[in-house]
């Protein structure tokens, strides 16, 4: 049996924030199953391209019932539980690195004695769990702090993703062995790929709500069908486009997340979450997106006060027009 915890000092964090202790959670190997060896899982393409762009913080808030009164119990049994996840996917517990001997590659490589952190923290500021799950605009820094930091190793993956970009050109040969991947399987030739929207900015802000959001519909319809319609370019036109965001007129907008990922499914034995926040979009301009709690679809987005009164009237605007034309 490998140790499940080793105890590590809690991190200083300010206010009403008090880590209470820190352990580093490592695989346990279940009785009569041998112990995890050294390994190493080598990065896809379409895993590489993903290490410049910074981590999702994604916040999941549960309401402990009755019988979780006992909360050194629950969380015991979170630890114990997330030791004997991590041996089978023990990737999670390495970490990244370039393969030995290249110089384009890498893999998520895992040694005995790697762990994951496992922070238990107190957070006393006179909100509760309701105020925080509710849909209703919220201050970030209210969330952002339930969000764990990245342990100090995080530096070696910040060192490898800034060196990515440069290693891109030389891994582009990768989707079509990727492509041929999937047709051993019989599947389809692509499967996987980001997609680029664009649209003259007087058209998208257009004061017509209706005209607004046909033109960004249709703009990212066409990007849609422009990514499943795979061709040997693609992947040398999203970098042009890459490279044309970088000198456009302000950022782009980027999506976190899919209705897809079932994040509302996610029950580690006391139910499904109160809310699942991704409070990372704050700093990335990002939009979130899940499904929701009750059907649907739950979108996010981190804006100063008065630009976010605005965009609820704006949405609010946009989703009546969409109703009314649906009826119609």
């Amino acid at each position: 049996m490998a140790p499940a915890t080793q105890m590590a000092a809690p991190p200083p964090r300010g206010g009403s924030f008090r880590v209470l202790r820190t352990a580093r959670v490592a695989p346990s190997s279940p009785d009569g199953v041998p112990s995890l060896r050294q390994r190493a899982v080598p990065l896809t393409f379409l895993d590489a391209m993903w290490l410049p762009t910074p981590p999702v913080d994604r916040v999941f808030l549960y309401r402990l019932g009755a019988a979780d009164d006992d909360v050194d119990a629950v969380l015991s049994r979170l630890a114990d539980s997330l030791s004997r996840v991590l041996h089978v996917f023990y990737p999670l517990a390495g970490r990244f690195r370039l393969t030995p001997g290249k110089t384009n590659r890498y893999e998520l490589f895992y040694q005995p004695g790697d762990a994951v952190a496992f922070t238990v923290a107190e957070h006393d500021d006179g909100v509760g769990v309701d105020e925080l799950a509710a849909d209703d605009p919220r201050e970030v820094a209210k969330i952002a702090p339930l969000a764990p930091e990245l342990p100090d190793g995080g530096a070696v993956a910040r060192r490898r993703r800034q060196q990515a970009p440069r290693h891109f050109h030389a891994v582009r040969r990768d989707p079509s062995e990727h492509q041929g991947y999937s047709r051993r399987r019989g599947g389809a030739p692509h499967c996987v790929g980001p997609c680029f929207a664009s649209a003259p900015k007087k058209e998208i802000a257009a004061a017509d709500a209706e005209d607004g959001l046909f033109t960004t519909c249709a703009a990212i319809a066409a990007a849609i069908d422009e990514g499943t319609r795979y061709d040997p370019g693609y992947w040398e036109r999203c970098r042009e486009h890459v490279r044309g965001m970088s000198t456009s007129d302000g950022p782009p907008l980027a999506v976190a997340g899919s209705p897809r990922f079932r994040v509302y499914d996610v029950d580690f034995g006391f139910g499904r979450p109160a809310k699942v926040d991704v409070v990372s979009v704050a700093k990335t301009w990002a939009i979130s997106v899940a499904e929701g709690r009750g059907g649907g679809i739950e979108v996010g987005v981190g804006l100063p006060p008065e630009r976010m009164e605005r965009f609820r009237r704006c949405f609010t605007d946009a989703v009546t027009w969409a109703i009314v034309a649906v009826v119609q």
